[in-house]
């Protein structure tokens, strides 16, 4: 089987067409979420990705910011509930 050898890299472009390969991006709280969600409206208003990209990936993202407040309220009425609950 023939390879076939990988296209020269040009260096001097840096890959500016090219969005960089996701890298783990931490999403534990609504303020990274909003990090993000900042850095993707960049990218596209800057032309490095497009309309339709940014717009599916905010969405997501947004899900991703209802379950951090779910948890975050299931986890302040547990704490009210166990307060509530010593004093009795």
């Amino acid at each position: 089987m023939a390879t076939v050898p990988a296209p020269a890299r040009n260096d001097d472009m840096d890959d500016v067409d090219t969005p960089r390969p996701s890298s783990r991006v931490r999403l534990e709280s609504v303020d990274r979420v909003r990090r993000e969600l900042v850095r993707l409206y960049k990218e596209g208003r800057d032309g490095r990705r497009d309309t339709q990209d940014v717009s599916r990936l905010a969405n997501e993202l947004m899900f991703v910011v209802r379950c951090l407040e779910g948890s975050d309220l299931e986890r302040r009425i547990g704490l009210l509930e166990q307060q509530a609950r010593e004093r009795t």
